[in-house]
């Protein structure tokens, strides 16, 4: 296919993009605005202030947890930021800390601690495959992404 990506993480990095599209055009109101589920603030879905964050790290590329819908929601960029500043650091800030428990309290709420349990130790034991291995499903799962997004779109007249 013309303009396919070449390399594996440009692969990621893609699908990446149009999945957090995806996740924030579905959880945005009829006037586009998404709700951070960490403080409450609204920004428009398109605008750099609103992300697709995680409640559980996905930091690592290939994490198993990345594209796990039950692990991702809208997050202001300043909560996201302070999210991932406990994941990455042991001695994180109080602020910190207290951003990643509420995203906790809303997968348990939204999800059940038997969903926050299962993402935990497929986090802990998945070994997910790279490379070519895992190109076509990428390839799918992209495809999917913009079809929900563009779906998303034109139900709320986005």
């Amino acid at each position: 296919m013309p303009n396919e990506p070449k390399t594996f993480q440009s692969w990621l990095k893609n699908t990446w993009k149009d999945y957090s599209i995806m996740i924030r055009v579905e959880a945005a109101d009829a006037h586009g605005n998404c709700e951070c589920v960490t403080c409450g603030v609204k920004h428009h879905w398109r605008s750099n202030l609103i992300h697709a964050g995680h409640c559980l790290s996905a930091r690592y590329m290939n994490s198993p947890v990345k594209f796990e819908e039950t692990n991702v929601a809208c997050q202001c960029r300043h909560c996201n930021m302070l999210g991932m500043v406990t994941q990455w650091r042991p001695h994180a800030t109080k602020g910190a800390e207290d951003v990643h428990r509420r995203f906790l309290k809303y997968v348990r709420t939204t999800h059940g601690d038997d969903e926050l349990e299962r993402l935990e130790l497929r986090r802990n034991t998945v070994k997910m495959k790279t490379g070519e291995e895992r190109k076509d499903e990428l390839r799918v799962n992209r495809a999917e992404y913009k079809r929900r997004a563009a779906k998303a779109i034109e139900e709320k007249g986005l």
